[in-house]
C-alpha cells in the first residue's frame, strides 16, 4: 500500500495496546489523503491478530443527531442479540438525558449526563476485557457534540486499557471541533500522525506495484505532478491507465476515473471549497483571484482557506489547477446555467478590477448576455489584442458578440470591418459575405481610414478592381474616412496602392516614383520595395530593405501587410532562396498562431518557389495542402497561385489526367487581369503541350505576352512565356521562329535572371549549328545550376547526354544519365527522355532540325582520314574544333594538358591540317554518325 510508514506506526502502537497500554492516534490529513484506506487496512490487520474492530464515519448531515457516532460504534462489530438490546436501551436513555438545543451548554461542558457517559464508556471497556479493541472514527471533525463528549470521557480513562482509538480528521477542522482537538492532544498517550502528500518515490512504488517498473520510470514524475501526491487521484490514474491498455480507443490518463475522483474529492471538501474551486475553474489562468471573492461574495480569508484545502487535496498548485483535466472535472460540477452566470459575473468583476480586455472578453463570450455600455469597446479592444497575439479565432468570437450587442450604426460598421479583416484570416469566402454591406458603409462615410483601406484590400481580393480604385481615390481626395491622416497613414495608403498594382498591373502607371528620403518604417519600406520591383526599378538596397521588413515583422494585425509585401517583392525579383527562408519562417509562425488563410497563402507561395526550383513533389504537396486548408471558393483572384503550381507539377510528373481535374476548377474572370492569371495560363499551356494541343498551348502563351505588353510588365523570372513558346515552335518545325523568340527573350533578361536565361540558351542551342551547340548547352546548365531549378537542369542535361552519346563520350553520357535519374527521383519528375506524352524536342538527337553548317561538305577522303583517329583523339579534336582551350579540354576530359597537346599533334598530322582553326566540326560529327 502507499502509506507503508504510517501503517507500520499503527502496528507498533497496536503491539503496545496488547500489553495494556491504551493510546489515541490522531491521523490528520487533507481530503483524499488516504486516511480511510489506512484505517480499514489497519482494522483488517487487527482483526487478523484477534482484536475487535469497531468503526464509524461522522457526517456533516448527522451533526444535529445526538450520539450518532456512538450509535454506529455500538452497532459495529456484530454484537449479540442481547448486547444489541442493551446497547439500544443505553443509547435511548443517554439521548433522553440530552438537553434541548436551546439549553445546550458550551462544548465540553455538558451534553449527556455523567452517568449516561460512564455507562456508554463501560461498554467499550467491557469489550476490551475479552480482546484488544480498536476503535476507528473516520471524518471525526464532523462528529456531533454529544459523541465528542462521550469519546472524551472514554479517552481520559483508557491509558491502562487495551483500547486503541484512531481518529481520522481533516488538516483543517471546523471551529466546533477545535475544543475536542485541544483536549485530546493534551493527553500524554495521544500521538499525532500527519498524512503528507505522497512523495515522488511513493508514486513510483505505487505505479511499479501495479504496472511494473518500466511504466513507473515513464509516469512517476508526470503523475506525481498531476495528482499532487493525492492517493485518491493516483489510484484513479492507475485505473485509467489499466483501462486504456485494454481498450485502444480510450485516451491515456487522465481519463474518466480521474474525472470522477476529482468530483468526489470536491464534494467531500464541503460547499465552500467546492464553490471556490468552481470560481477558479471559471476564471482563466492569469485572472486575479480576488475576482473569486467578489463573484462568490466571500471574504478574502475564507477564499484563502479554501485555496489551501484545494492545494492540500492535490487539485491546485498555488491558485492554478495542476492539469487541464482537473479544471474540466471541476467545471463539470456546474450546470450550464450556473456556468454562464458565473462567467457573466466574472466579466463584470474583471472590468471593475481593470483586468485586460481579453480576460474580460473570454467571460463575455462564455457567459450570459451583459448589457453594459463598456461591452462593445471592450470586445473591440480584446479582438485587436487577440489578433496581435495570434489568437484569431478568439478575435472572431469577440467581434461576432460585439456585432450582436451593438446598436450604434457607426460603431457597428467599425465592428463589421474588423470582423471581415479577422474572418478573412479564417475563411475569405465568409468574409466576402459582408463586403456589399461594408462597401455601402464606406460610401456613407461610417468608417475610419484604416478600415476603409481594409475594405479596399477585400475588393481587390474579390476582383472588383473598379470599385477598389474608386474607393481608394476617394480616400486620397479626403472625401471618405472619418479619421484624418495620422502617423503611418500615408505609408498605409502607399502599401495598399502597391498591393493593388501587384494584383492588377494595369494600375502600374499610377505609381509615382519615390521622392526624397527613403521611409524607415516597415510599411513604407515594404511598399517601396514592392512597387519598385513591379516597375523594374528594384536594386540591391531595396531587396535588402525587404529582408529588413521581414526581420522586423510578425504575422499580427499591424505587420502582416508589410510582411506579405516584402515577401512578394523577393519572389517577383527572383530572390528565391531568401524568399523560401522567410516563407518557411512565416509559415511556422502562421501555424503557431493558428491563422489558416495565412498558412494557405504561404504554402501556395512556397509551392510557387518549389516549382521554380523544379522540386515537384514539394510543390505539389504544398499546393494541395493550401487548397485543403482554403477551398477554391475562398481564394478570389489568387486562386491561380496554388492551381498553377499543382497543374505544372502534375504535368511534369506525367499525370496529365489529374492535372485536367484541377483545370476544370472554376476560376474568377478577374484572375486573368492579374499575375496569378499569367501563372495559370502558363501552367495550362504546359498541359496543352503535353497532351498534343500545341495550338491551344501557344494561344495561352501568346495571351500571356499580350497581357504583359498591355501592362508594360516584364517579369520573365515569373513567366518566361517566350521561352515556352520557342520550345513549342521548335516542336512544330518552326526553327527560325523558335530562334527569334529565344534571342528576344535573352535580350530582355537581366544578367542575374539565371533560370530564364538558362532555358532560353537551351532553345538557342537546339536551333544553332553543331559547333555552337555544346558551349550553349554548357552555359545553360551552369546558369540553371545557379538558379536552383532541378527540373530545367535535367532537361538541359538530357540534351547534353544525347550530344555526348553521339560524340561517343559514353562515360560522360553515363554520368549525366545518372545525375538526371538522381534529380528526377529526388524531386519527383519524370526524366525528360521518359515523358510518356511525347519526346521532348529539346532533347532530340543532335542532327535534328539543324541548319546547314557554314563549312564546305567534306570529301570521301576526309572521312577516311578521320577514321584513322582513335576515340581519345576524336574527343579532343571535337572540343578543339569548338574553340575550347587546351586547359578547358583537359578539365572536360579529365586528362592533363600535356596529353591534350600530344593528342592534337597526332590529330593535325593525321588530318593533314596545321592548327585547330582548320578542324571541321561537321566532319568530326558525321564521322561519329557514320563510322
Amino acid at each position: 500500500m502507499e502509506r507503508n510508514t504510517e501503517y507500520e506506526l499503527l502496528r507498533s502502537h497496536f503491539s503496545k495496546c496488547l500489553e495494556g497500554n491504551g493510546a489515541v492516534i490522531v491521523v490528520s490529513g487533507s481530503v483524499a489523503s488516504g486516511k480511510t484506506t489506512l484505517l480499514h487496512s489497519f482494522g483488517e490487520h487487527a482483526i487478523g491478530q484477534g482484536a475487535a474492530f469497531l468503526d464509524a464515519t461522522a457526517s456533516r448531515s448527522e451533526q444535529d443527531q445526538p450520539l450518532s457516532v456512538i450509535g454506529q460504534l455500538l452497532h459495529s462489530g456484530t454484537p449479540s442479540h442481547d448486547e444489541a438490546e442493551r446497547h439500544k436501551r443505553l443509547l435511548v436513555h443517554a439521548v433522553s438525558t440530552v438537553e434541548p438545543p436551546a439549553f445546550l451548554p458550551p462544548p465540553g461542558r455538558g451534553g449527556a449526563d455523567v452517568r449516561a457517559r460512564r455507562e456508554l464508556a463501560n461498554i467499550f471497556f467491557e469489550r476490551a476485557q475479552s480482546a484488544p479493541l480498536i476503535i476507528g472514527v473516520d471524518d471525526a471533525h464532523y462528529m456531533d457534540q454529544h459523541s465528542l463528549e462521550c469519546l472524551l470521557f472514554l479517552i481520559r480513562r483508557l491509558r491502562s486499557s487495551r483500547i486503541l482509538l484512531v481518529l481520522n480528521e481533516s488538516s483543517r477542522v471546523p471551529q466546533g471541533y477545535q475544543w475536542f482537538q485541544a483536549e485530546v492532544s493534551r493527553q500524554p498517550f495521544t500521538r499525532i500522525m500527519r498524512m503528507n502528500p505522497l512523495s515522488r518515490r511513493d508514486v513510483f512504488r505505487m505505479i511499479a506495484a501495479t504496472l511494473g517498473e518500466a511504466h513507473a520510470d515513464q509516469y512517476a514524475g508526470i503523475w506525481h505532478h498531476i495528482s499532487g501526491g493525492s492517493p485518491l487521484l493516483m489510484r484513479a490514474l492507475l485505473e485509467d491507465q489499466q483501462a486504456a491498455a485494454l481498450d485502444p480507443l480510450l485516451e491515456a490518463p487522465p481519463g474518466p476515473a480521474f474525472h470522477q475522483a476529482v468530483s468526489n474529492c470536491l464534494h467531500r471538501c464541503g460547499d465552500a471549497v467546492l464553490a471556490v474551486a468552481q470560481g477558479l475553474a471559471v476564471l482563466a489562468d492569469g485572472d486575479p483571484t480576488s475576482a473569486v471573492e467578489e463573484i462568490l461574495g466571500e471574504s478574502h480569508a475564507t477564499v484563502a482557506q479554501c485555496v489551501d484545502v484545494l492545494n492540500s487535496a492535490g487539485l491546485l498548485e498555488g491558485t492554478g489547477f495542476r492539469h487541464k483535466a482537473t479544471r474540466s472535472a471541476v467545471l463539470d460540477t456546474l450546470s450550464p446555467g450556473e456556468r454562464s452566470r458565473l462567467h457573466a459575473d466574472a466579466a463584470r468583476q474583471l472590468h471593475t478590477l481593470g483586468a485586460s480586455a481579453v480576460a474580460q472578453a473570454r467571460h463575455l463570450i462564455a457567459g450570459d448576455p451583459v448589457s453594459e455600455p463598456w461591452v462593445t469597446e471592450t470586445l473591440l479592444e480584446a479582438a485587436d489584442q487577440a489578433v496581435d497575439e495570434g489568437r484569431v479565432y478568439l478575435a472572431a468570437d469577440c467581434l461576432r458578440l460585439a456585432q450582436e450587442g451593438c446598436t450604434d450604426e457607426r460603431m457597428l460598421a467599425t465592428v463589421k470591418a474588423a470582423l471581415v479583416h479577422v474572418e478573412w484570416q479564417l475563411d475569405p469566402a465568409v468574409a466576402g459575405r459582408y463586403l456589399p454591406e461594408l462597401t455601402r458603409a464606406v460610401w456613407q462615410d461610417k468608417l475610419a481610414v484604416p478600415a476603409v483601406l481594409s475594405v479596399v484590400s477585400q475588393l481587390v481580393w474579390s476582383g472588383d478592381i473598379e470599385q477598389a480604385k474608386e474607393v481608394f481615390d476617394a480616400v486620397e481626395r479626403g472625401e471618405i474616412g472619418t479619421q484624418l491622416p495620422e502617423a503611418g497613414h500615408e505609408e498605409a495608403l502607399t502599401l495598399t496602392h502597391a498591393w493593388m498594382c501587384c494584383a492588377f498591373p494595369e494600375l502600374l502607371g499610377r505609381l509615382s516614383p519615390a521622392e526624397g528620403a527613403r521611409p524607415r518604417n516597415t510599411t513604407g519600406m515594404a511598399a517601396l520595395a514592392l512597387s519598385s520591383v513591379l516597375k523594374g526599378e528594384a536594386d540591391g538596397t531595396l531587396v535588402t530593405e525587404a529582408e529588413e521588413v521581414l526581420q522586423r515583422s510578425r504575422l499580427d494585425g499591424r505587420s502582416l501587410g508589410p510582411a506579405a509585401a516584402a515577401l512578394a517583392a523577393l519572389v517577383l525579383s527572383g530572390r528565391l532562396r531568401t524568399a523560401a527562408h522567410w516563407c518557411d519562417a512565416l509559415l511556422q509562425e502562421a501555424t503557431e498562431r493558428n491563422a489558416p488563410m495565412w498558412r494557405a497563402l504561404l504554402l501556395a507561395t512556397r509551392a510557387h518557389v518549389d516549382m521554380r526550383w523544379g522540386m515537384l513533389d514539394a510543390a505539389e504537396r504544398s499546393a494541395q495542402v493550401a487548397l485543403d486548408i482554403a477551398p477554391p471558393g475562398g481564394w478570389g483572384v489568387l486562386l491561380g497561385l496554388p492551381l498553377a503550381s499543382l497543374v505544372s507539377a502534375m504535368v511534369a510528373k506525367g499525370r496529365c489526367r489529374e492535372a485536367e481535374k484541377y483545370l476544370r476548377v472554376p476560376v474568377p474572370a478577374a484572375m486573368f487581369q492579374t499575375p496569378f492569371g499569367l501563372d495559370y495560363l502558363q501552367a495550362r499551356a504546359q498541359y496543352f503541350a503535353a497532351v498534343g494541343q500545341t495550338s491551344a498551348a501557344l494561344g495561352d502563351l501568346h495571351r500571356c505576352g499580350e497581357l504583359m505588353d498591355k501592362w508594360h510588365l516584364e517579369l520573365p523570372a515569373l513567366v518566361p512565356w517566350r521561352v515556352r513558346a520557342a520550345e513549342l515552335s521548335l516542336e512544330m518545325g518552326r526553327v527560325q521562329e523558335s530562334r527569334d523568340q529565344a534571342e528576344e527573350q535573352l535580350a530582355r533578361l537581366r544578367p542575374e535572371e539565371y533560370r530564364a536565361r538558362g532555358m532560353a540558351l537551351r532553345v538557342l542551342a537546339a536551333t544553332s549549328a553543331p559547333e555552337q551547340r555544346l558551349p550553349l548547352l554548357r552555359e545553360s546548365a551552369e546558369l540553371l545550376v545557379k538558379s536552383g531549378d532541378c527540373y530545367e537542369q535535367a532537361r538541359t542535361m538530357t540534351a547534353l547526354k544525347r550530344m555526348c552519346q553521339e560524340l561517343g563520350w559514353l562515360e560522360q553520357a553515363r554520368k549525366l544519365e545518372s545525375r538526371i535519374a538522381e534529380l528526377s527521383s529526388k524531386y519527383g519528375f519524370v526524366p525528360p527522355a521518359e515523358a510518356p506524352e511525347r519526346e521532348d524536342p529539346l532533347t532530340a538527337p543532335v542532327a535534328a532540325s539543324l541548319p546547314p553548317a557554314p563549312s564546305l561538305a567534306p570529301s570521301h577522303t576526309d572521312h577516311e582520314l578521320v577514321r584513322d583517329l582513335t576515340e581519345a583523339e576524336l574527343r579532343v579534336a571535337v572540343l578543339a574544333a569548338q574553340r575550347h582551350t587546351n586547359t578547358q579540354i583537359a578539365k572536360t576530359l579529365f586528362i592533363t594538358v600535356s596529353t591534350v597537346e600530344q593528342h592534337l599533334t597526332r590529330v593535325y598530322r593525321k588530318l593533314r591540317v596545321s592548327n585547330r582553326a582548320d578542324l571541321s566540326l561537321e566532319l568530326l560529327l558525321r564521322s561519329v554518325d557514320h563510322p
